[in-house]
């Protein structure tokens, strides 16, 4: 039986040979305002939920140094980005299998690495990347905490965006200050981030619902700009246990009432109506990138 490493070698092995096809994945950054709030837990269960309902995902790990999905995950990467960039390792070496078909990608520092590469080296890191276009629907980008320019950059390339708060008072002014510092970033003739929030550890749907709205109407009157609520996951001492299991909510506990959440979220996001605007795919994102960067390619 061919096991999933072996498949992964077809498809991109397939994708080599053939010429370039129309299909793109879907990029999705999770990004937060502040540390603390799960979302790493969030990128991963939601990663896991669209994967058992079909679809094939990848999680690029870009919270620099501290590759929380790795220990989320329990597994240890053989080899990151930074080994890809500069190391002379293919795609192939870098992607690690994960639980129901899923892999991810440790970046180790090579996402800032980035920044350093000539315009001949970003191009063949696009060149390099370009095959999990064919091989996910959709990559999921787990940015560091806080506003960074790297996550505004992230947050700028991407197709979607969810960004993750909680009904901490602190969380919810630092959510707000994310959307703010986008809206300074982004001028008046690009497209604003499509931004999806997700509001963990509710104890109540209401409560859910009123920090929704209290950043829903900030942002309306404030920026004049619209966001979108993706859902709430309640606070479950499951999510504890499963972290120190260092497994995934929605194996560990998948009929505890976070990872239930975690499911309707991800059916919800299969059926929410896509844009007119067609995803950019991975490619589109790393030139977006790398011209927020200051590069051209």
């Amino acid at each position: 039986m061919m096991d999933q490493a072996e498949r992964l070698r077809m498809m991109v092995g397939n994708h080599q040979h053939q010429k370039p096809m129309m299909k793109k994945a879907k990029i999705i950054t999770v990004a937060s305002g502040k540390g603390g709030v799960g979302k790493t837990n969030v990128t991963m269960n939601m990663a896991l939920e669209l994967a058992k309902q079909g679809k094939r995902v990848v999680i690029l790990d870009a919270d620099l140094g501290l590759s929380n999905v790795e220990v989320l995950f329990g597994i240890i990467p053989s080899y990151t980005l930074s080994d890809m960039l500069f190391g002379g390792k293919s795609l192939m070496d870098i992607l690690t299998p994960g639980p129901f078909g899923i892999y991810f990608i440790s970046s180790g520092s090579g996402v800032q690495d980035l920044v350093q590469l000539s315009p001949i080296e970003l191009q063949n890191c696009i060149v390099q990347l370009q095959p999990l276009d064919q091989v996910a629907d959709i990559i999921f980008i787990d940015t560091g905490a806080g506003v960074s320019q790297t996550v505004i950059q992230f947050i700028q390339a991407s197709d979607d965006t969810i960004v993750v708060t909680t009904p901490e008072p602190t969380s919810i002014t630092d959510a707000y200050a994310l959307i703010k510092t986008l809206k300074n970033n982004v001028s008046s003739q690009d497209r604003f981030p499509n931004i999806q929030l997700l509001i963990n550890r509710v104890d109540t749907q209401e409560e859910g619902e009123e920090v929704f709205l209290k950043i829903q109407r900030a942002s309306e009157k404030f920026l004049n700009t619209t966001i979108h609520n993706l859902g709430y996951i309640p606070y479950d001492v499951k999510m504890i246990q499963a972290v120190k299991l260092q497994k995934p909510l929605c194996i560990a506990y998948p009929q505890s009432s976070a990872a239930q959440a975690f499911y309707s979220i991800a059916c919800k996001m299969l059926n929410i109506k896509e844009e007119k605007i067609q995803p950019t795919g991975l490619g589109g994102f790393m030139k977006k990138i790398f011209h927020l960067f200051g590069e051209t390619i």
